[in-house]
């Protein structure tokens, strides 16, 4: 009689680094909650994996304590020049996931994730006057360069199909694979867990009565707040519905002259903690974004998620996000953006409407999914 052999299957662990820097800007906006939500399901992957981070702010290790993580100089050259090259050469590490946009040395295999090269189309839709600005040319050639950088590494991770084609047109080698990987809504916009009671003292302390339109995001040109303010003035004009209009977001280059303060009817929020704008996101009669271009559009999402109807731009890849949910409009058409408005502030049918298209769109992406998506483009360049 043979005696029973037990097989054990050697489980090789391959270690990741990850690039964290874009964590220790201190802007809670997309590529932040892009790494954050990213790293989280990263580590609830099979056991196969182990993620290493590298960054220049002690604030990403209290974020994932249980991770490795290994603290470089902040100086912007000598952290991408010297620091993390020989700290990845020292690591052991198979692969670097960097949420960076750039990656000024390849020393190990490398995929970079790309979140939008919008500044490369500013000719087409940027006023002639910021052209003669430090800063438009600062963002357009940065940009060229983060193209040039790509072209040598293994891989870069596109947010969106828009996303991944403008890589695909600007960085003209097939040398390079390019994948996407969708981003999700954070958690904690899944689950309007307000009352009554709590929802009024917040309104009171933002001066924010239903009912009311929102804006979430940056306040520039290319966000293209402008035309949310004129057809919300249409709506005052051919409405007996008395509505207000709140726009949460601080103002980034170009600033757009937008008076919000002096506007009638619109509540201005520079900041506000993402408790707070769960509740605005789950109340409001539409969420507007008319964004000229858009590598992603989180916001939509998370107002999606939220159960909020959507008015978007039909440029970018806000109608790949939004699917067959929401309301797509030309952006710099004040009467359609203002139709939209009319239909969803008169009609509680439509609303309800959009709130289930909203959702079940919003379940269509997942951290999970991005994670699997984003462990296989790994696995491809380290086999």
């Amino acid at each position: 009689m043979r005696a029973d052999r037990t097989i054990k299957r050697r489980i090789i662990i391959v270690r990741v680094a990850i690039d964290t820097r874009p964590l220790s800007w201190g802007i809670q906006g997309g590529i932040a909650r892009f790494g954050r939500n990213i790293i989280n399901s990263l580590r609830d992957q099979p056991a196969d994996h182990e993620w290493v981070l590298y960054g220049t702010s002690s604030d990403v290790a209290e974020l994932f304590p249980d991770l490795e993580f290994h603290l470089l100089p902040k100086n912007r050259i000598l952290y991408s020049m010297v620091s993390l090259p020989r700290a990845l050469r020292q690591s052991k590490c198979s692969a670097l996931v960097a949420l960076s946009p750039e990656v000024f040395r390849r020393t190990i295999p490398t995929v970079s994730i790309v979140y939008d090269l919008y500044p490369l189309d500013y000719s087409k839709w940027m006023p002639n006057r910021f052209k003669f600005t430090r800063t438009y040319w600062q963002q357009v050639i940065q940009t060229h360069v983060r193209v040039a950088l790509l072209r040598h590494l293994d891989a870069a991770v596109a947010i969106s199909e828009y996303t991944a084609a403008a890589i695909r047109v600007h960085i003209k080698t097939n040398d390079v694979k390019i994948s996407v990987v969708y981003p999700a809504a954070d958690p904690m916009f899944s689950e309007d867990k307000s009352t009554d009671a709590s929802r009024r003292v917040l309104f009171e302390r933002l001066g924010v009565t239903d009912p009311y339109f929102l804006y979430v995001g940056a306040l520039n040109w290319h966000k293209n707040v402008r035309t949310i303010i004129k057809a919300f003035r249409l709506i005052q004009e051919s409405s007996n519905e008395l509505a207000v209009l709140v726009i949460v977001g601080h103002e980034n280059w170009p600033k757009e002259d937008l008076h919000l303060v002096n506007e009638p009817n619109v509540v201005s929020i520079p900041i506000l903690d993402d408790s707070d704008l769960a509740i605005l996101y789950s109340h409001t009669v539409a969420f507007i974004y008319l964004s000229l271009d858009e590598g992603f559009g989180l916001p939509v999402v998370e107002a999606m998620s939220m159960g909020a109807p959507v008015i978007v731009s039909r440029r970018g890849a806000l109608p790949e996000v939004v699917g067959s949910a929401g309301f797509q409009v030309e952006p710099e058409d004040e009467d359609q953006v203002r139709n939209a408005m009319a239909l969803l502030l008169s009609s509680s049918t439509e609303r309800v409407r959009q709130r289930v298209l909203s959702i079940k769109r919003a379940g269509s992406f997942s951290w999970k999914d991005a994670a699997n998506d984003l462990v296989e483009c790994i696995s491809q360049i380290t086999s």
